[in-house]
This record gives structure tokens, sequence and C-alpha cells, in this order.
């Protein structure tokens, strides 16, 4: 992945990544129904570090964009501070 991620300005290397986003919503995100009306959340480095070339292909394929988390932990930890803050 460096090498992807430090030559993402090469046009050719740009296209290779929006096509396989491109790609990936097609198969993943857009055959659940309603998938318009529902944000969708990326958790992992490759929709981190790619996230925006991957918001480019979000917005272009009409998908809502939600949250794009390096790590789950991150959430998972406020989530359980939050809870104890309920206490």
């Amino acid at each position: 992945m460096p090498f992807i991620k430090t030559s993402s300005d090469i046009p050719f290397i740009n296209i290779i990544i929006k096509e396989s986003f491109t790609s990936f919503t097609k198969t993943h995100i857009k055959v659940i129904k309603n998938y318009q009306n529902v944000k969708c959340h990326f958790i992992g480095s490759t929709a981190w570090h790619f996230q925006k070339e991957l918001k480019e292909v979000l917005i272009m394929e009409k998908i809502q964009i939600g949250e794009i988390s390096k790590s789950p932990l991150t959430a998972l930890i406020e989530f359980h501070k939050s809870q104890m803050n309920k206490k």
C-alpha cells in the first residue's frame, strides 16, 4: 500500500484507486435495498488512507457518507466512556 498511497497523485494510479472503490460499492453497497437512504460508514486503514478518493466515489455513486475510522477501537472506547458517565 505505501507505493499506491505515495503515488495516488499519478493519474493512472488514481484511476485504479477510484475504480476499485467503484467496484466495491457496486458489489457490496448498491445491492442493499434503500442504500441511498442510510449513511455508509467505513472502518479500516484502506478507507482511512484513501478517504479523499473514497468520498469522491461515494458522491459520484450517490451514497451517503458516514464516518470513516482508521480503527474500530476509538469509537468503541468513546462509547464505553459515555456509558460510564451515565452511571
